[in-house]
């Protein structure tokens, strides 16, 4: 196979290939922290898009406080989706790869606190402009 993989069904063909069990999901929060969460492919394979629960803090560039309603203590605050474009299996650790994630709302809208979502967001304006970047 060449080439980065472009779906989930591609990036799960290429882990059993490369021999990937687990997968370190990275994404930047909303100021600029790199943080992550380490999921097996038998996850991503049934889940698609795994969630950060019980986060009871606002993750958005305003700032403010959390709506209860949208992120108490019992509902999944923003759920992860991986970039298979950007799987790179990591040689210093056989059996894992990693992938960029962006962060998406449940029903799968640009999260608010998604610094990667905000940054690609800017790009289409500036394209749009005719910039290239």
């Amino acid at each position: 196979m060449t080439g980065p993989p472009a779906t989930r069904d591609e990036l799960l063909a290429r882990m059993d290939d490369d021999g990937i069990h687990r997968l370190q999901l990275e994404f930047h929060d909303f100021i600029g922290v790199c943080r992550s969460r380490l999921v097996t492919r038998e996850v991503l394979a049934r889940d698609g898009l795994p969630n950060f629960p019980w986060v009871n803090i606002a993750h958005d560039v305003e700032d403010g406080e959390p709506d209860p309603d949208v992120m108490g203590p019992n509902s999944p605050a923003f759920w992860l989706d991986p970039d298979p474009a950007t799987y790179a299996p990591l040689p210093y650790l056989p059996g894992a790869a990693s992938l960029q994630c962006s962060l998406v709302n449940a029903d799968g809208s640009r999260y608010a606190g998604c610094a990667r979502s905000l940054v690609a967001e800017y790009a289409q304006r500036l394209e749009a402009e005719g910039f290239t970047l």
